[in-house]
């Protein structure tokens, strides 16, 4: 009675740990995760929405990845720009406790951008730039939140992505996908 009725459980919690899986999933795309260091011009395929006041005058922006995680100090959704040094060792407070990971940026000619999402129930969670383009006085980051879909641990984490570009003073909105 023993074996049949561990078995059982077992083969019930295996099923609760697969359906949980399947709640959320997105089509396969590459992981923000491989792009970490690269450089590249934004060339998705995303349209620039206009929604987000973008006019057709809009001029995409290079940008470089330069941190991936799924743990922060910050709890809720909100982006962080900086382009001096105290601002940067402000926002790397509010984030980390670790001052090995602290990103190597050169403040003088690049801006950072990091983007929190906030806190989410598995492991399953990145972010993604689809593209930063200059309109209108502004700069707008389109951030894409993945889901993976498969197994993926259950487990609070804050998904965050750091971000270089060259510098700039001018406003930045960002715009979840």
């Amino acid at each position: 009675m023993k074996k049949v009725t561990l078995s059982f459980i077992l083969a019930l919690f295996a099923t609760l740990i697969l359906a949980s899986c399947e709640e959320e999933q997105t089509p396969d795309t590459p992981r923000a995760l491989e792009l970490m260091g690269k450089s590249f011009s934004n060339s998705s395929g995303v349209p620039i929405p206009t929604s987000v006041g973008v006019g057709s005058n809009a001029r995409l922006i290079t940008h470089t990845v330069i941190q991936n995680g799924l743990y922060t100090l910050v709890e809720k959704r909100s982006v962080m720009t900086a382009n001096s040094s105290p601002e940067l060792n402000a926002i790397w407070a509010q984030h980390s406790t670790n001052p090995l990971d602290f990103p190597q940026v050169n403040l003088e000619s690049e801006t950072v951008i990091a983007v929190f999402s906030g806190i989410r129930s598995n492991s399953g969670y990145t972010l993604e730039v689809t593209k930063i383009w200059e309109s209108n006085g502004k700069l707008v980051v389109g951030i894409k939140e993945k889901v993976e879909s498969g197994v993926t641990l259950t487990v609070i984490t804050n998904p965050n992505l750091w971000l270089k570009i060259p510098k700039t003073n001018l406003p930045i909105e960002v715009y979840f996908e």
